[in-house]
C-alpha cells in the first residue's frame, strides 16, 4: 500500500497547512454585537491584542477517520494528533512536542525547536533522539510561529457570527462562528512561503497545490474570545474540506485509491499568555546534522 502511505502523507501536510499559516485580509460581515459592535470589529480587535503576545503556550489536538479502497481492498484509517508549543517573541523562541498516532501504521514523537540567532532562524528537529538543523529565511518561518498561527484564524475569518457563550479553561468566553475561504488559503500559503515546504515534502506540482487550495470551498472555524478579546480556543471543522482535497489528489496523482474522509478536526487553546517562562535549548539539538 505504498501509494496510500503517500497520500496519508500528504493527508498530514495538508492539515497542518490549514492550521500553521498566517493569511489575507478578511472581508467579514457586520451584524452588531450587544455592546453595539459588529463581530467582525471585534474579530479586528482580537487580532491587534494578539499582535501585543511577548509569549504563549499552544495545545493543539487533531482527530481524523477515514475510509481508504485500493483494488478492492477496504480499510478504515485514522489519525490522532497532540501536542504542546511554548513560544517566546523579541526574539522568536519556540519548543514543541507533538505525537502522531495513525493506528495500524504506527506513532510518531517529535520534539522542535527554534531560536532567532543573529537574524537567522534555526529549526532543530527531534524523531527518536535523533536530530537535524534547518536555517530558514524570515520570509518562511511564520509557518513556525504560533503567534502567526492564532493570526491565521484572524486575518481571513468572515461570515463570522455569535452563537452564544461558553466557560473554557475557566474563562467565561463568546463562541463566534465563521470561515476562510479557499481563495484565502491559497493566498496564506503564498505569502508565508508554505508552498515551498509543501512541494518539498510531498512531492506535487505547485501549480497543482495552489489549485487545488482555491477550488476546496470554505474551511469552517469556531473562536472562543473572553470580553477582553482574548483569543482562548480555536476549533477547524475540515470534513468537507479534507474530503475535496483528497479526492482532488487522488486524480492528480493518478494513484487508483479512493478516500472517504468522515471526521477531520482541529483544536486549539492558548494559555499563558505574556506568562512563558525562557527555557534552554539541548546541546544535541544545536550540534544536529544541518538540513538543506
Amino acid at each position: 500500500m505504498r501509494k496510500l502511505k503517500k497520500l496519508s502523507a500528504i493527508l498530514l501536510t495538508g492539515v497542518l497547512t490549514f492550521s500553521a499559516v498566517a493569511c489575507g485580509n478578511s472581508t467579514g460581515n457586520h451584524a452588531k454585537t450587544e455592546s453595539g459592535a459588529s463581530v467582525q470589529e471585534r474579530i479586528a480587535s482580537v487580532q491587534t491584542k494578539m499582535q501585543e503576545v511577548k509569549s504563549l503556550e499552544m495545545s493543539m489536538d487533531m482527530d481524523m477517520a477515514l475510509k481508504a479502497t485500493e483494488d478492492g481492498e477496504s480499510f478504515d484509517f485514522t489519525m490522532k494528533t497532540s501536542g504542546v508549543t511554548s513560544m517566546l517573541q523579541d526574539p522568536l523562541k519556540a519548543k514543541s512536542d507533538m505525537t502522531v498516532d495513525m493506528g495500524e501504521l504506527g506513532s510518531q514523537t517529535v520534539q522542535s525547536y527554534i531560536e532567532e540567532v543573529d537574524g537567522k532562524y534555526m529549526v532543530y528537529s527531534g524523531i527518536d533522539n535523533a536530530w537535524t538543523s534547518t536555517e530558514l529565511s524570515a520570509d518562511l518561518i511564520a509557518q513556525y510561529d504560533a503567534k502567526q498561527s492564532a493570526n491565521a484564524y484572524l486575518k481571513g475569518f468572515s461570515n463570522a457570527k455569535e452563537v452564544g457563550t461558553e466557560e473554557v479553561n475557566g474563562k467565561q468566553t463568546t463562541k463566534i462562528e465563521g470561515e476562510v475561504s479557499g481563495e484565502a488559503l491559497e493566498d496564506m500559503v503564498n505569502e508565508t512561503g508554505l508552498l515551498q515546504s509543501l512541494t518539498g515534502t510531498v512531492g506535487s506540482d505547485a501549480d497543482m497545490l495552489k489549485n487545488m487550495l482555491s477550488d476546496m470551498g470554505g474551511l469552517k472555524i469556531t473562536l472562543w474570545v473572553t470580553d477582553d478579546n482574548e483569543l482562548v480556543k480555536v476549533e477547524e471543522d475540515m470534513t468537507d474540506m479534507m474530503s475535496k482535497m483528497m479526492e482532488k489528489l487522488s486524480g492528480e496523482n493518478g494513484a487508483d485509491i479512493t478516500m472517504e474522509v468522515s471526521t477531520a478536526k482541529l483544536s486549539v487553546t492558548y494559555d499563558k499568555i505574556n506568562a512563558v517562562d525562557d527555557f534552554e535549548i539541548p546541546e544535541e539539538a544545536k550540534n544536529a546534522t544541518p538540513v538543506n
